[in-house]
């Protein structure tokens, strides 16, 4: 016997045993090949030497197989329910003073159906379609502690098909720059989508504290650049913020003219902003920079917390960034209250 045919035999079953559905691999596996190795001889020919001759009729058998299989296989998924994120729907929403389409991925609190007379503070996140689970996660860790209050989140998601490194490029940079062969400096027209459109209704379908205190808006990368342009704004929709690992770089001209456009130098707000210590120093560098500058300004109003993600580069420490993120921008509304691990041990 060759080789193959060796490796083909003692492969078989094993592979196969793999591929197929485990309500018919039994059967076909083992039952199949134990009668063939029970029949020394068949039509003359011992069984291995057939193994040569009966390659090409047990594939195509098997891949038969695997074809009844992989339908099987395939009706089980299409009859799996769906994962459902509790308290979460997503509300489709488009601008109307532009081309702009969002998916809103909206979270209530646990108490939101049952102390209706609540208004709760809003946290509006960029990317959703990349952080929802990572955002939604946090929250529920943050609340099991305690840390920070109830809040409805509102994450900024995509039509499918929507192309999510062009439209960032598009709205989420502050700027025209005309070497990039793609439109840029739009983050204008999403803020003004913020204003008409998205807090409209929010606030107008949900019990919010609909003021610009009640409010916080968090962002990475070009994400966190789109949160220091609301900062910087002259008409202020958020008064707390979450600029994680913010693509300063390129924009540092662009955010002091905002700065200067400013009819007043008082910052009332709550800022984060971090930077990973192990990002590739062409982008962390500008970051570390801009929140000198920040600390020297010493705008009147403005508490702000720079973080240093250890270890982390670009995207690995966002984890970190959203916990200690919320727990700076919410810290003054900090609920006192027992933990869930104090309450679960009886405390």
């Amino acid at each position: 016997m060759t080789r193959l045919s060796m490796l083909t035999l003692k492969a078989f079953p094993t592979l196969i045993s793999h591929c197929i559905s485990p309500r018919i691999s039994h059967f076909t596996i083992s039952t199949f090949f134990k009668l063939l190795r029970g029949r020394h001889q068949i039509h003359g020919k011992s069984f291995l030497g057939l193994i040569p001759s009966l390659s090409s009729g047990i594939i195509t058998s098997l891949m038969s197989l695997l074809g009844i299989t992989a339908a099987i296989a395939a009706e089980d998924t299409a009859t799996a329910p769906p994962y459902v994120f509790s308290n979460t729907q997503v509300q489709p929403i488009k601008a109307s003073s532009s081309n702009l389409n969002h998916q809103l991925i909206i979270t209530l609190p646990d108490s939101y159906t049952t102390q209706k007379e609540k208004a709760y503070p809003v946290v509006y996140y960029l990317d959703a379609y990349w952080d929802f689970p990572l955002v939604y996660a946090t929250y529920g860790n943050l609340r099991y502690d305690r840390a920070i209050p109830e809040v409805i989140f509102v994450g900024l998601s995509l039509p499918a098909n929507t192309v999510i490194n062009s439209y960032r490029t598009q709205y989420f940079s502050i700027q025209h720059e005309p070497q990039k062969n793609q439109l840029t400096g739009q983050a204008e027209i999403l803020y003004k989508h913020f204003l008409q459109d998205i807090i409209p209704f929010i606030d107008s379908h949900y019990r919010t504290a609909a003021t610009p205190s009640g409010r916080v808006l968090a962002g990475q990368s070009m994400g966190g650049l789109f949160t220091l342009y609301a900062l910087l704004q002259k008409e202020r929709a958020f008064e707390r913020f979450i600029a994680i690992n913010p693509a300063v770089a390129g924009s540092e001209q662009a955010l002091d003219k905002l700065d200067q456009l400013r009819p007043s130098k008082t910052l009332n707000a709550r800022l984060f902003i971090s930077h990973g210590s192990e990002e590739y120093a062409v982008f962390r560098d500008p970051i570390i920079k801009f929140k000198k500058q920040l600390q020297k300004h010493r705008y009147p109003g403005l508490m702000l917390s720079n973080h240093l993600l250890d270890g982390m580069g670009h995207t690995g420490g966002k984890g970190e960034a959203y916990s200690k993120g919320l727990l700076w921008v919410l810290q003054d509304l900090a609920p006192h209250e027992k933990s869930g691990l104090q309450i679960d041990m009886g405390g």
